[in-house]
Parts: structure tokens; sequence; C-alpha cells
């Protein structure tokens, strides 16, 4: 296991050892190596992982020193959540964040168990991390670029913003297909679903 993937795997899993079982571990749950991508590759994944072209957007990675800046305001742990590869984040007509999931509060093995609480079975889901108010809907739109020109944003609607990658393989495949079964749980015409690939992010946090 390279340095980059052990750091990874630490910070997505709170693991802060080294062991023989380590890559057997990575292996376990799917997780690939790290790689930046062209728009025309993240086109390709977006196939890949069942997400509409038309609603999918890259990570700038600026978003990385934007989280780091806010150090002196916020603790820690509220920044380590925004930093996670795969991230849930509802906010409603308001533009408040009222539910956020992140690959580090999921728990599971072989694959991340996101509804182990039963948080999915209703919509909006229940919170499974605490709600913080470092990213406004407005910050979360300034760092997000659309893969194609087709892609749309309605204003007063609830927003789900799925932070997803080809970096942890099926646990992203996973993660999207609950968001899409929750959705159909609440009125399709008052929601919008937003997924941001952040393999070009994770990378560049990592280098």
């Amino acid at each position: 296991m390279s340095r980059k993937n052990l750091y990874i795997f630490c910070l997505l899993f709170g693991v802060f050892f080294l062991s023989s079982c380590s890559q057997l571990i990575l292996t376990a749950y799917g997780i690939k190596q790290t790689g930046t991508y062209q728009n025309q590759e993240i086109e390709k994944l977006c196939k890949k992982y069942n997400v509409p072209a038309n609603a999918c957007y890259t990570l700038d990675t600026a978003y990385l020193g934007f989280l780091f800046q806010q150090d002196s305001l916020y603790t820690k742990d509220q920044i380590n959540n925004h930093l996670q590869a795969l991230q849930v984040l509802y906010f409603n007509e308001n533009g408040q964040l009222t539910s956020y999931h992140v690959n580090c509060y999921a728990g599971g093995f072989p694959n991340l168990n996101w509804n182990r609480t039963g948080a999915f079975n209703t919509f909006t889901p229940t919170t499974t991390c605490p709600v913080d108010s470092i990213v406004s809907l407005d910050t979360q739109l300034k760092y997000i670029q659309p893969l194609v020109s087709k892609s749309t944003f309605t204003k007063n609607k609830i927003h789900v913003f799925v932070f997803w990658n080809h970096f942890m393989g099926r646990q992203s495949k996973r993660l999207i297909e609950l968001v899409k079964q929750n959705s159909q749980l609440t009125n399709a015409n008052n929601l919008e679903i937003h997924y941001i690939n952040n393999d070009n992010f994770l990378a560049k946090a990592l280098e």
C-alpha cells in the first residue's frame, strides 16, 4: 500500500495503524488508486456509475483552500467531515443544510452501511453527521462546475449534493443508488440532485 493510499484509508475510516492486512481491507472495500481525470473521462465514469451527465459536476480543487482557511473558525472534526471522499448534503428550500451524511459515520464492512440507523427510510433522511454552517448552498455552488452546459439549478427547491468518485469504486455506486431510491419518497418536482465528482479534488488533497 502506498503512503498516499494509507493516508486516505486512515482519513476515511479512522484506522491509524500500519498492518499487513491494510491492503486486504482496501481491496475488500473496493478502494482504488487516486487519479486525475479530464471531463471526457468523467463523462465515461458517469455512465459507469449511472450518473446523469446533465446533473454531474466536478469539484474545483480550490475548494481545498477554502476549507483550510476555516481552521480558525471551526473544529478540525468539522473540517475533516467536508474533506471526506463520499458525502451527501441536503439543503431545504431556504438553502439551509438540514441533513448531512459522511462516509466515516457510515460504518459497515465490506460495504459502507449508510442506512444502518434507518436514516434513509424517510425523506429528508435523518442526519447522521453533525450539521454545521461551514458550507452554505451558495458556497457549494461556487466550487462546482457543470460537466455539460445543459446542467441546471433551480432556486427554492430541495437540493441534494452527492460527492462521489472512482476512487471509492462500488462504494460510490451504492451511495448513488441509495440516494436515488430515497428520492422516490418525495415529490420529484421539488427536488434536484447534483452529483459532484471529486476525484481530482482528492488527488490534489493528497499531493
